[in-house]
């Protein structure tokens, strides 16, 4: 929101002689305090004056150019907000490398597990679900049968069988994951997390053998890693980021089931095929009906109509401000709650007592959960940052040039589905900000 606000500055929406409230420096930056103070006088030197509540202090230009004190006490403040962020950022390490060496000893290091496992009561193992573990094994045996991994998505949607998590149906993405995923020889790979060059990046550490029940015999695992390495292209194996190849990728949803549709081909480039959007769920024999609208006719009407999409989008609702509101006081509501139970406890052990107070402290976390995704969401919802969103979708949009992952990234940041109507002549765009735009679309072409 801090960048909002000073995108906010830049454009002018904010004017100088502006001035912006905060409890404390402190809530400004946690990073080191050379760099907090630059964000103070970034904000100063744009003519806005700073208030903090905790001690009424005035920030403004002539203050951070003639009251050396003053930036004195800003860098002691900046400087106790990054010790509090390194001790905390410490402890979560050390919580985590705990959490590894106990893996080492096949202690769980958390809850989370393979769709076959469950972590057991007691917290000390994790035990097998059967009827989950026998779908693995099939999965393992048709493979080495010769059965393709979309054939054997498309068998287990036609027999019925339940996905694992909350999968509508079976993916052969999902089929390929537990193919190659090495906790069913017992396996894990723990990682961290480490910045290079500013980048998050994952780690892997060493492997820990027989931390999760074993569940396909380590000889038919391997034989299925030398059968998909075998078949996989040179060009796979170098580099198995594949690059977005159209614009509705990772938005486009079918009108009859709501599924994601994914491209595929009709024919080849040399023969005059076109690539088609049909939807996943047909397109895996798990229902619904196997339509296909062509993709450059669809990107041609987005293309031909990006400021007229731009300027239809909806100025929002204050849902988000509500469901904040609402969260927060349940939040209260429940510390509160614990506060009163954890008080009852010192006093006797009752094992009701401590029931009631995992179920609070559970629904506490969901709670702290949602409002994370709320505090995005609202992010999402800003004017100033949807303005600017919605610039960069034009501006990508209208390059002669398209740059097709960039143009989708664009889109990505503005809207959250996108509804092909092929029966009704349309595409549907549902914005992240709430609302939704419709696009006719010419002579959508049907597959058979």
């Amino acid at each position: 929101m801090l960048g909002a606000f000073l995108e906010a500055v830049k454009l002018g929406t904010v004017p100088a002689g502006s001035s912006l409230l905060v409890e404390s420096l402190d809530r400004l930056s946690r990073n080191i305090p050379r760099k907090a103070l630059r964000v103070l006088e970034d904000i100063c030197e744009a003519g806005i004056t700073l208030v903090t509540l905790a001690d009424n202090k005035v920030y403004d230009l002539e203050t951070i150019d003639r009251d050396p004190m003053a930036m004195m006490m800003a860098y002691v403040v900046a400087m106790r907000a990054n010790e509090e962020s390194e001790r905390k950022s410490h402890r979560i390490r050390s919580a985590w490398s705990e959490k590894r060496a106990n893996a080492s000893r096949k202690k769980p290091m958390t809850k989370l597990a393979p769709g076959w496992l469950k972590l057991r009561e007691d917290r000390r193992a994790y035990e097998v679900v059967p009827e989950r573990v026998e779908v693995v094994k099939r999965i393992f045996r048709q493979y080495l049968e010769g059965k393709g991994t979309h054939g054997i998505a498309d068998g287990l949607n036609k027999d019925g069988v339940k996905p694992f998590g909350r999968a509508a149906f079976w993916h052969r993405s999902y089929v390929v994951k537990i193919l190659e995923n090495p906790a069913v020889v017992g396996r894990l790979t723990p990682h961290t997390i480490e910045y290079v060059e500013g980048k998050r990046t994952r780690k892997p550490q060493e492997p820990v053998e027989d931390y999760f029940p074993k569940v396909v015999e380590p000889e038919v695992f391997a034989r299925v890693q030398s059968m998909r390495e075998g078949r996989r292209a040179p060009s796979v194996r170098l580099n198995s980021t594949r690059g977005v190849s159209h614009l509705l990728a990772g938005l486009a949803r079918c009108p009859r089931c709501r599924s994601a549709m994914s491209r595929t081909n009709k024919g080849s480039s040399t023969k005059s095929g076109h690539p088609y959007l049909v939807c996943s769920r047909a397109k895996a024999g798990a229902g619904c009906e196997y339509h296909g609208v062509r993709i450059d006719h669809l990107e041609a009407a987005i293309v031909e109509h990006a400021s007229e999409l731009s300027k239809s989008a909806p100025k929002g609702s204050k849902t988000v401000e509500d469901v904040k509101a609402r969260l927060a006081e349940e939040r209260e509501k429940l510390q509160g709650q614990i506060e009163k139970l954890v008080d009852f406890l010192s006093e006797g052990e009752a094992e009701g007592v401590r029931q009631r107070l995992r179920a609070l402290e559970a629904r506490l976390a969901e709670v702290r959960e949602e409002e994370e995704r709320v505090e995005e969401l609202e992010a999402v919802r800003n004017p100033i940052t949807r303005t600017q969103r919605l610039e960069d979708l034009v501006g990508e949009l209208s390059k002669s040039d398209l740059d097709y992952p960039a143009a989708n990234a664009a889109m990505l940041q503005v809207f959250s589905r996108v509804y092909v109507q092929w029966d009704l002549g349309r595409l549907d765009f549902h914005w992240l900000h709430g609302g939704i735009s419709r696009l006719p679309i010419k002579g959508p072409q049907v597959l058979r």
